[in-house]
């Protein structure tokens, strides 16, 4: 119990200030809570976590509490990453692609780090298809790397799943501006906007969320191989932004789009499925 004294040393001071004194006795606890961190309990998982957005969202995964591990192909740049991001950060190198390696990564992530809260599938490629002038294995591998590959890495990490867990696709708003040359990413990125919510009512008894982002065009290396120099990344985003609806129209640095992940990951969104958020 704690003791208030009232002290008023009138000759030192005016009569309207007074000195408050208290005394703590030695056994009394004096409890100090920390700033609360919206991901303080969560373990997340970001796929393609070594590039771009995928960075971005790692980082602010970590900013946030959580415990984080990232997964992609490169296992320097994966190394490099995690180096940056701090001591507590798992990175484990994975083909997206490769569904027996993606079990494996979840399965090695919830021994090290706990159950999975959640996850952002981030991995994917860009690239054109124009009509009459597309192999079929160019076309097909885009599909893969975009839509097939969201489902498996759903489908790897599912059993390591808490109940009550956030899955964040990530999509594109080229899945809607009919863009031309655009329809095996376009298609694909529509296909993940369709299967989140056959997911989400899939999920529902065990209270797993699933959700989309869909940045605009967001300056990611994920275009590099269409856009090598910084002037034709340029003109590529001027002809997303000029397809784009005015809301839209803003061209984005990877660092802005993790919003939408770290809200629909934390306990804010914790009612929020099915909900591709623009």
């Amino acid at each position: 119990m704690s003791t208030v004294i009232l002290d008023r040393r009138s000759r030192q001071l005016p009569l309207d200030v007074i000195w408050i004194t208290i005394i703590i006795p030695v056994s009394t606890t004096l409890e100090v809570r920390a700033v609360h961190l919206r991901l303080s309990d969560k373990v997340l998982v970001v796929t393609g976590g070594n590039s771009g957005i995928g960075v971005s969202a790692a980082k602010l995964f970590v900013a946030e509490g959580a415990k984080v591990a990232i997964t992609g192909r490169n296992e320097t740049t994966l190394r490099q990453v995690a180096e940056a991001l701090g001591p507590g950060v798992l990175a484990l190198q994975a083909d997206s692609n490769d569904y027996p390696a993606s079990q494996r990564a979840f399965a090695q992530i919830a021994e090290q780090l706990g159950r999975l809260s959640g996850f952002f599938v981030n991995a994917g490629v860009g690239g054109v298809t124009p009509l009459g002038g597309t192999a079929p294995e160019a076309f097909e591998e885009l599909v893969r790397a975009n839509f097939t590959s969201a489902f498996f890495t759903a489908q790897a990490a599912l059993p390591q799943l808490v109940d009550g867990a956030s899955l964040v696709f990530n999509g594109s708003v080229l899945a809607t501006l009919g863009m031309p040359g655009w329809s095996a990413y376009g298609g694909a990125k529509g296909a993940v906007r369709a299967m989140l919510r056959v997911l989400a009512s899939e999920l529902a008894p065990r209270r797993i969320r699933v959700n989309q982002v869909t940045p605009s065009d967001t300056k990611t290396p994920i275009w590099t191989p269409l856009a090598p120099t910084a002037q034709a990344q340029d003109t590529l985003n001027q002809r997303i932004s000029a397809s784009a609806r005015p809301r839209r129209s803003a061209v984005w640095q990877s660092r802005r789009t993790p919003r939408g992940p770290c809200c629909f990951s934390s306990r804010t969104s914790r009612h929020t499925s099915q909900a591709p958020k623009s």
